[in-house]
């Protein structure tokens, strides 16, 4: 837009020249030869420092402070100096703004002064525009937003901390007046799952070669990290099994053979254990200490320990279900639901459920039905195990 202004300018100011409205004819003003050259330096010394300015305001002020933290943290030991470099500047957003746009128009406005000692004003005003916009904004923010932006950052910031030193008392409150007003901060939270997730997926792979380092990721990685991404979002009611499909134990009652053959056939790391009703759950014990206790006689209840039950709510998110499955080493959890005052089990929900959930190549909507067709799929096996003939003893050394 800056550059459309002076270039309507650059046009009127021709049409001026040449139209011969001027009243002194004189292109050069009488000077001598000293006076002009200083002039003349002075000159060029201002656009190459307004174009400097303009672009570091646009090089600085680009540079993602998520980039730089990248490079901080995983670049080379170059590239972490030059980013802390120039993070230390770029923190203080509004007073190194200020700074650069108050050493720029210095620059330029003190440019058509000089020009003004050598030239007319129409030919003055003629170089003025035409260099500003050269070699003042064009060369210096194509030149400062390239491929070598960090670079010419990190060699810049002695110079942009001298003048944000020099320019202190007048840029600082201008720019406490603008942190006010604006409420700039630095945000802790560089993206939000959503955009997290969009950012992975721009890194797929679509290298179909079979080489062993391949740039980018693979659907299957970028899926697994979705997944976990969306850990937060799913509550534990989507992925439970209902209650009723688990082969709970009594705790006063025997385990014998036939127990253990429908434990290994369920196929589950942990079994609940109930006392009186199904629905008072005492505790939870591994199959695996059953079948290690187990040599051809009945278990009795006091011959195993029992870990106390994990209780979660239906609205829990999977995050936290696995976190607190984590934390007491457990391998499953019970989600309960308040009905009435009462705490009612609705299902169960296990660690080996969630990280399939993470392993899951679907989207975030067919990744809800899991737990329906999982139902389904249950309940069409359990009416063929029982046909099915398998050697317990091959069964109890699969699970030890």
């Amino acid at each position: 837009m800056v550059w459309s202004y002076k270039i309507v300018a650059l046009i009127l100011i021709v049409q001026q020249i040449y139209a011969g409205t001027t009243k002194d004819r004189s292109v050069i003003h009488d000077s001598n030869m000293s006076e002009f050259l200083l002039f003349g330096i002075i000159s060029i010394i201002c656009v190459l420092f307004g174009g400097l300015m303009s672009g570091l305001t646009v090089g600085l002020l680009g540079i993602d402070e998520l980039d730089l933290e990248l490079k901080i943290s995983s670049g080379t030991p170059e590239e972490k100096a030059t980013a802390k470099k120039i993070l230390a500047v770029i923190n203080h957003h509004h007073l190194l703004l200020v700074t650069l746009l108050l050493a720029n128009s210095m620059a330029m406005e003190a440019l058509p002064l000089f020009l003004d000692e050598m030239f007319n004003t129409e030919l003055s005003l003629f170089i003025s525009v035409t260099f500003v916009l050269a070699f003042g904004e064009v060369i210096p923010q194509a030149l400062c937003t390239g491929p070598n932006q960090m670079k010419i950052a990190g060699k810049m910031v002695p110079v942009v901390k001298f003048l944000m030193t020099i320019f202190f008392p007048i840029s600082y409150p201008i720019a406490k007046l603008l942190d006010y007003i604006l409420k700039h901060e630095q945000s802790s939270v560089k993206l939000n799952p959503k955009d997290l997730k969009t950012f992975i997926s721009l890194h797929e792979s679509f290298n179909k070669s079979n080489d062993i380092e391949k740039v980018g990721l693979e659907k299957f990685q970028i899926s697994m990290m979705h997944g976990v991404i969306d850990l937060n979002k799913i509550k534990a009611k989507v992925l439970m099994k209902p209650y009723v499909d688990f082969c709970p134990l009594e705790i006063n009652g025997p385990i014998d053979r036939k127990v253990l053959e429908k434990l290994a056939l369920a196929n589950y790391h942990s079994i609940p254990i109930y006392k009186g009703r199904k629905s008072n759950i005492v505790g939870v014990i591994k199959n695996q200490e059953l079948f290690k206790m187990w040599e051809g006689d009945t278990i009795e209840n006091n011959d195993f320990t029992i870990k106390d039950p994990i209780y979660v709510n239906t609205k829990s998110s999977l995050l936290y279900v696995l976190k607190i499955l984590e934390s007491q080493q457990a391998s499953l959890g019970f989600v309960t639901n308040e009905i009435n005052g009462k705490i009612k089990i609705l299902g169960v929900i296990t660690k080996e459920n969630i990280l399939d959930f993470c392993l899951c190549s679907t989207n975030l909507q067919e990744r809800s039905e899991i737990t329906d067709i999982s139902r389904a799929l249950a309940e069409s096996l359990e009416q063929v195990k029982p046909q099915k003939k398998k050697n317990f003893s091959a069964m109890r050394e699969n699970l030890l």
